[in-house]
């Protein structure tokens, strides 16, 4: 028989899920400037993998290739939503990627000056398990 006292029990927080959480920024920055802004004060600049994304909201996107600021891949997905005739890569500076009020992407340049969105990745709590 196990006496109790002789365990040590602790708890281990479950945390697998990572909910995002958007935060529009009203004030124009470049697009270095907004992502080195989120990732000091939340996550980084949102991906956008699917259509759910896409309609909660706007995006910041790196050069070369399109590729996600926060990962530097490719999107998992594939998903895109670009407008009829985008990417235009308009004057061959076009290299980041803004977002219409309908959800339409446009390739646009970097130092173009515009509001942004930055997501939070924070883990969350979900749980706990007891490990003797």
């Amino acid at each position: 028989m196990i006496n109790v006292s002789d365990l040590e029990l602790f708890f281990l927080p479950v945390t697998n899920q990572t909910e995002k959480t958007y935060v529009f920024i009203s004030d124009e920055k470049t697009w270095n400037d907004a992502q080195a802004y989120c990732r000091e004060h939340y996550t980084d600049l949102p991906m956008i993998e699917n259509i759910v994304e896409n309609n909660e909201e706007s995006m910041g996107n790196d050069t070369n290739s399109w590729r996600w600021s926060a990962t530097g891949q490719t999107s998992k997905t594939g998903y895109h939503n670009w407008n009829v005739g985008e990417p235009n890569s308009y004057m061959a500076n076009a290299n980041c990627v803004i977002m219409d009020t309908n959800g339409k992407w446009y390739d646009t340049g970097c130092h173009s000056l515009r509001s942004f969105v930055c997501y939070d990745g924070k883990k969350r709590f979900y749980g706990f398990y007891l490990l003797t």
